[in-house]
């Protein structure tokens, strides 16, 4: 018996778990890693906010972009990406609750912003864009859950325009030497 887990196991944990999660979220939804420093002191909705504005200082998203948000869960940090820097985002998400939960947060979102989200339902190793389709690729606590991530990150390259640039977080397992 195999204790890797497939596509098909994350897709159902998800989609069963999904009010449990939206339960202990904030309001903004910043259930996610955060960096802490002096000006977040130990404040962690403070760091997660300090990690997305990082993650798109780093990323160099600009209101020009045109990001794909993998693995966006409910849409939140999508729709903060596409507020605080003014670009497009398309979210994408192996769980449909949760692309049906986003689907629901952008039509509370005034027109203009409406008109720069997306959102879809998708596996990150099988995405549904052309070949550099995007300038930015964003993903956050994602591709630890990927159950092939050479795949995933094939992927996230083959849809990255030429000189397009991913930025993510994710958990590593350390290697014995």
């Amino acid at each position: 018996m195999s204790n890797r887990y497939t596509e098909t196991d994350t897709e159902s944990y998800y989609d069963a778990e999904d009010g449990i999660y939206r339960a202990i979220w904030d309001e903004d939804g910043s259930v996610h890693w955060g960096f802490f420093d002096d000006n977040t002191g130990g404040d962690f909705l403070k760091a997660c906010a300090n990690l997305n504005r990082i993650m798109a200082e780093k990323g160099r998203i600009k209101d020009d972009a045109s990001v794909l948000d993998l693995g966006c869960g409910n849409g939140t940090t999508a729709i903060w990406l596409s507020k605080a820097q003014g670009c497009r985002v398309t979210g994408v998400d192996l769980s449909g609750v949760r692309v049906d939960n986003a689907k629901a947060d952008r039509l509370r979102q005034d027109s203009a912003l409406q008109d720069r989200l997306v959102f879809e339902k998708a596996s990150a190793t099988d995405l549904p864009f052309r070949d550099g389709a995007f300038t930015h690729v964003w993903s956050q606590a994602t591709i630890y859950h990927v159950h092939d991530k050479i795949a995933a990150l094939k992927e996230a390259y083959r849809v990255l325009d030429d000189g397009g640039i991913m930025v993510f977080d994710d958990l590593t397992k350390p290697q014995p030497n």
